[in-house]
């Protein structure tokens, strides 16, 4: 009996297709992924806004929220598109899709995105945890759709 796990993929070239398949998978795990999850706090908690915001927002060049969103979650597709050969399939790939967003994507929000706007750090909330773990399950899920069936 073998003990290896098999990493699938690992010596499989980087190419602007995977990068651009992670992006995609990206923008689509923000409206079915983490607006799904910010729906459900909506429903579950005071205070939260209602997801799908199509407002415009000044400091996103006048884009609505989601469309903001979805550009940023794109750009962290690109990067789980970068982590994901090297992660083994099966349940633990989707655990490790979640904790890549719920962790990673909302540690770099409260902490770098706030020093680059010259704000004080932000926290790491749990709430931030939910919303981009459940993004980082949608792209997993997205991507490997999307690489299977181009």
């Amino acid at each position: 009996m073998s003990t290896a796990i098999d990493v699938p993929h690992q010596n499989q070239r980087l190419s602007i297709k995977v990068l651009l398949l992670g992006f995609i998978a990206g923008v689509l795990a923000v409206p079915l992924g983490h607006q799904i999850m910010s729906f459900i706090l909506y429903l579950t908690s005071t205070g939260r806004a209602f997801p799908w915001d199509m407002k415009p927002n000044p400091s996103a060049f006048g884009l609505p929220r989601v469309v903001n969103l979805s550009f940023w979650g794109g750009v962290w597709g690109i990067a789980w598109a970068l982590v994901a050969p090297y992660v083994p399939r099966g349940p633990i790939y989707y655990v490790v899709a979640i904790l890549f967003g719920g962790i990673l994507a909302t540690a770099f929000g409260a902490y770098a995105v706030t020093a680059m706007k010259g704000l004080p750090p932000g926290t790491f909330s749990w709430i931030g945890f939910l919303l981009n773990g459940a993004w980082g399950l949608a792209a997993a899920f997205f991507f490997e759709i999307l690489r299977k069936r181009v």
